[in-house]
């Protein structure tokens, strides 16, 4: 199925350290995985959630590459020095981001909305550019539908990124509506650095399309899809088609147990009940619990109230 890599898609409070050590040694298939994106503030100060996603022990054994969100070149460059210092050899800055609070502070997608502001960002990075470390970037393909995808791109173009990622969704579509396949045609045409896609791979199938489609795409990236199905990237890399008998309803539990073991190891038993909860907003949707709701965990706060809901999703 061609070249492309697979990468798991930075989900912020989702795709934590934790669950890429979990889904890597239960299934694997994953080339690169990306963290949730790390934003340092004015003070440059490493909040608790950043050092634990930036601790290397933390991604032992992981292809990792780091995720930055920030306007600041010098936030950028100084946190760079932190990233390339730790060992790792990839910073993704993220122009992709598209919610409302980071937008209206022209971080994220927001960064699209003045793409001379962009232009000069994007000078002051490269111009500084530590040679051991790789600057990629994640990017969706404007604000609305009045933004021209040719102009973006025009600006991307004039610097060294070393892949451009692009979920091919305005920043005002959110994850709802069709993916824009035709701007990103025209980005993968045109660009002069390797193009990833990212949006709606929920399937094997699914990732087949876009790669018969666009046979030299560098990468495809997986987020929600991954987290509903755990499996998917083994399905895709295996060429294994998906299933949920009684065996494999055995395997998804499995992966849920090791993951919550994990989470309160980390966090504690209470804490650990939040993360979850978070986690399965996306895992109801695998198809092993068709016709279940989040109702006998929606209002849980311990443990034990945790583990007697998720035994009424798997079993009842």
């Amino acid at each position: 199925m061609n070249n492309c890599k697979l990468y798991l898609a930075p989900m912020e409070e989702v795709t934590t350290y934790v669950f890429r050590q979990v889904l890597d040694d239960c299934f694997g298939g994953v080339d690169k995985y990306y963290t949730p994106f790390i934003s340092p503030d004015q003070n440059k100060i490493l909040k608790t959630r950043m050092g634990r996603e930036l601790d290397p022990e933390h991604n032992k054994n992981l292809n990792t590459a780091i995720q930055v969100l920030t306007n600041n070149p010098e936030h950028f460059k100084d946190f760079s020095k932190i990233v390339s210092n730790l060992g790792y050899k990839e910073i993704n800055l993220n122009i992709g981001c598209p919610s409302g609070t980071v937008v209206k502070k022209n971080k994220g997608s927001g960064m699209l909305r003045d793409l001379y502001s962009l232009e000069r960002f994007l000078d002051e990075i490269f111009k500084n550019k530590s040679d051991d470390l790789e600057i990629t970037v994640k990017t969706r393909i404007g604000i609305d539908e009045s933004d021209d995808v040719s102009e973006i791109l025009e600006v991307y173009n004039e610097f060294p990124i070393s892949e451009l990622i692009v979920h091919p969704r305005f920043q005002k579509q959110f994850y709802n509506g069709k993916v824009n396949l035709e701007a990103f045609e025209y980005i993968y045409n045109n660009a002069k650095m390797p193009v990833g896609y990212n949006g709606d791979i929920k399937t094997k199938d699914d990732f087949v399309h876009i790669v018969n489609q666009f046979a030299k795409v560098s990468s495809v990236m997986i987020g929600r899809g991954c987290v509903t199905e755990p499996r998917l990237f083994s399905f895709i890399k295996n060429d294994i088609d998906a299933g949920y008998d009684i065996e494999d309803k055995k395997v998804i539990r499995k992966f849920h147990d090791k993951l919550l073991d994990y989470y309160v190891s980390e966090y504690g038993p209470n804490d650990s009940v939040f993360k979850m909860k978070e986690f399965w907003s996306y895992y109801i949707l695998n198809p092993a619990f068709k016709g279940k709701d989040l109702k006998p965990i929606r209002k849980v706060k311990t443990l034990s109230e945790y583990k007697s809901g998720i035994r009424e999703i798997f079993y009842e």
